[in-house]
């Protein structure tokens, strides 16, 4: 099942979505811990808090290579955010932000939007 909060197709090579929340968390004093599995292509982002630790959350980050539509067209990638567990709102909050900062224009409307 589609979620388009959640769910977003792109023409960006997964590395360069890494980079560009890299670059984010750089800028915000490096709050959260990237773990990265190249193997089963995914990513962790987590935060922890300890001053405030229900601020917590852990966020996994899916890619999934979609089918080539037109020879020749770059490929695109389907990169899913799913929470894992911790404060829904924190990280809501949190992914708005990073969608209009860092990942602002790598983002493209899917065929189920």
């Amino acid at each position: 099942m589609f979620n388009d909060n959640n769910e977003f197709d792109t023409t960006a090579q997964p590395g360069e979505i890494v980079e560009k929340f890299n670059e984010y968390n750089a800028e915000n004093d490096n709050r959260y811990t990237l773990e990265i599995n190249e193997e089963k292509k995914w990513v962790k982002i987590s935060l922890e808090d300890k001053e405030t630790p229900e601020n917590d959350f852990l966020v996994k980050v899916k890619f999934f290579k979609l089918p080539d539509e037109v020879e020749g067209q770059d490929p695109r990638y389907r990169v899913k955010f799913a929470r894992k567990r911790g404060n829904y709102m924190n990280w809501t909050d949190t992914f708005k932000e990073v969608r209009e900062t860092a990942f602002d224009g790598y983002f493209i409307a899917t065929q189920n939007q």
